[in-house]
């Protein structure tokens, strides 16, 4: 059940159990005054003392139960209608949050990949002296950046909303090298060496596959600072796959490490401030892994640089 609508369905279950603890409670703090009263009047004449049944006593304290007893339930369905207001009023502002990313995201895309196109179109009709050419690679560049960020905002806003999952059954090994060949035509300054030689096999979401694979690489690359390359290694553990992706890059701080997987987290660390970057790609894999029945972790290496590690099941 998706988390939203649940929210509802629990505190009408909380105030419901609430409105009957306090219902029977009253009930039988009723039956407790009563028996009282009929056992301190047959103690009483059963003691010899002629005494009359004070009625209005009686009637005081019944009346002293019940009221407490709906003031109670009262305080208690004010104060739930009011969180369940509350609730929904932020709802309407995270849908809205939502609804505006969706489409500007979308707006976005249409000119990022007409720009796209244009630039690639020139590239290949015309003999452009290198200046221009270096011009119009510039440009590609950016406008891939700017198409990244675009796809990582969509793709964040999808997860909250609920994700459109389908499962196929991925050769892990061939889909690496898919990704390392995209990443090293743009990057062939930074080397990333798969060590996985045979097929592993995962059933797995292609989309959110391809995007975890992507920030891990990307994360290394960003992060690199005097290191060239990252190693990514595989381990079979029991039922899972482990896929390690090693570098010796920048780390993380310590203090940081609780927090990476966060939605827009960036460190304060001067090198990831001069960093660009949304702070959504492990967010992204986190969410992807988790909703997969998978797993993201991360651990230092050593002497420097950093180990993520993705847990799938065989």
């Amino acid at each position: 059940m998706n988390s939203r609508a649940s929210y509802p369905l629990i505190i009408i279950l909380v105030s419901m159990y609430m409105l009957l603890a306090i219902v029977w409670w009253t009930i039988l703090l009723l039956q407790q005054n009563e028996l009282l009263f009929e056992l301190s009047t047959d103690l009483q004449r059963a003691s010899g003392i002629m005494v009359e049944f004070d009625e209005g006593k009686f009637k005081r304290q019944k009346q002293m139960i019940i009221g407490e007893g709906l003031v109670f339930g009262l305080a208690l369905l004010s104060g739930m209608y009011l969180l369940y207001r509350s609730y929904r009023r932020e709802l309407k502002v995270q849908t809205n949050k939502s609804n505006f990313l969706m489409s500007i995201t979308h707006e976005l895309k249409t000119p990022v990949t007409a720009i796209k196109l244009f630039l690639q179109t020139i590239r290949k009709t015309n003999d452009q002296g290198d200046s221009l050419n270096k011009i119009n690679d510039a440009a590609m560049t950016e406008v891939d950046r700017l198409q990244k960020m675009i796809d990582k905002l969509l793709t964040a806003n999808q997860l909250e909303a609920g994700f459109d999952y389908q499962l196929e059954n991925i050769n892990l090994k061939e889909s690496l090298n898919e990704r390392i060949e995209q990443f090293s035509w743009r990057h062939p300054d930074y080397q990333i060496l798969n060590q996985i030689t045979e097929d592993v096999f995962i059933s797995f979401d292609h989309t959110a596959l391809v995007s975890i694979l992507d920030n891990l690489i990307e994360n290394a690359h960003k992060y690199r600072g005097s290191s060239t390359n990252c190693t990514i290694r595989h381990e079979a553990k029991g039922s899972f796959h482990e896929i390690q992706f090693v570098d010796q890059g920048i780390g993380i701080p310590a203090a940081d490490r609780a927090e990476i997987f966060q939605k827009f987290f960036r460190s304060e660390d001067e090198n990831t401030r001069r960093t660009k970057g949304t702070g959504l790609g492990l967010f992204i894999s986190q969410r992807f892994m988790e909703d997969l029945n998978g797993k993201i972790s991360y651990r230092p290496n050593s002497p420097k640089g950093s180990i993520f590690t993705l847990r799938f099941k065989k």
